[in-house]
């Protein structure tokens, strides 16, 4: 990945092999830093080093869900969600989650953040390494795979 900074709009314009976050999207945005902070940690603990456009994808999810009435209102709220007693996010509740998240893993926040979506009404993601016999494979229905994960709504 590369980094640059415009001065002279005030924005970063982030450019990776065959990808580049959409600058227009990431200007004159006042994000509540909360929001920003959680959305990048639990980005970073379930695909911090996969491609930006999974961690774009997964940052999403988060995203639909607070948009969602079937889930909590607020980006910490859906991390920590332990619906019907199960945990949401297992990587939430490890020590990882507080480690301090990657710069991409910060962009993709901030881009789901601003409505850039690449998953459409995805509300669910699973691991492909996961046995396609779990609970979201079979209730859900699958859009698509980006990066690891496969994606359902």
């Amino acid at each position: 990945y590369a980094l640059k900074w415009d001065g002279y709009y005030y924005r970063a314009i982030v450019t990776a092999p065959d990808v580049e976050a959409v600058p227009e999207h990431c200007i004159n945005y006042f994000y509540n830093t909360d929001d920003i902070l959680w959305l990048a940690r639990i980005t970073q603990v379930e695909c911090g080093n996969d491609i930006f456009e999974n961690q774009l994808a997964t940052a999403n999810v988060i995203v639909n869900r607070v948009k969602s009435p079937q889930f909590p209102s607020t980006v910490y709220d859906v991390v920590f969600d332990r619906r019907g007693g199960a945990v949401q996010f297992p990587p939430a509740f490890t020590n990882k989650i507080y480690l301090t998240p990657k710069t991409s893993c910060i962009i993709a926040a901030k881009c789901a953040l601003n409505g850039d979506n690449n998953i459409g009404p995805c509300l669910f993601f699973l691991s492909k390494k996961l046995d396609s016999g779990s609970w979201v494979a079979r209730n859900k229905t699958y859009y698509t795979s980006v990066g690891g994960h496969m994606f359902y709504y």
